[in-house]
């Protein structure tokens, strides 16, 4: 049995860092609400939106052990590149782009770091116009 997984982080590193998840954290000035959306849109504008983001998949798995049956084993591949990978893919750029769109009135989009509106459309966007290039 598999699923996958998909998250935006800011900071390219698997290992914690206060800028991976900004949305989760007070590290861009000391706020957890609106502070750390302007921290995302500011460093989308310096960067461009496709270098100030990664997409992280994880490709999880569940095994039931041959000789112990009675328990499972879960494992993650967890895959972190820059957005801009997206821009050879305009048909999986397009297919983040609903993604984002269906958890825009669910709590879930919290986790995801689209709770705000203003991040959540600039990023929406971009795929978009990824999608429309090819």
């Amino acid at each position: 049995c598999w699923r996958t997984n998909w998250a935006f982080t800011w900071h390219p590193s698997l290992k914690p860092h206060p800028e991976r998840y900004p949305h989760r954290n007070a590290y861009a000035a000391g706020s957890k609400d609106r502070d750390s959306a302007e921290y995302m849109m500011r460093k989308m504008e310096e960067k461009g939106v496709g270098d100030a983001i990664w997409l992280k998949v994880e490709y999880q798995t569940f095994r039931r052990l041959e000789k112990n049956p009675d328990c499972v084993l879960f494992s993650i591949r967890t895959f972190v590149d820059p957005l801009t990978t997206l821009e050879t893919m305009p048909e999986a750029a397009k297919y983040l782009a609903a993604n984002i769109s269906a958890v825009e009135k669910v709590d879930f989009r919290k986790y995801l770091g689209l709770d705000d509106e203003a991040v959540r459309e600039r990023i929406k966007l971009h795929l978009e116009s990824i999608s429309l290039s090819r």
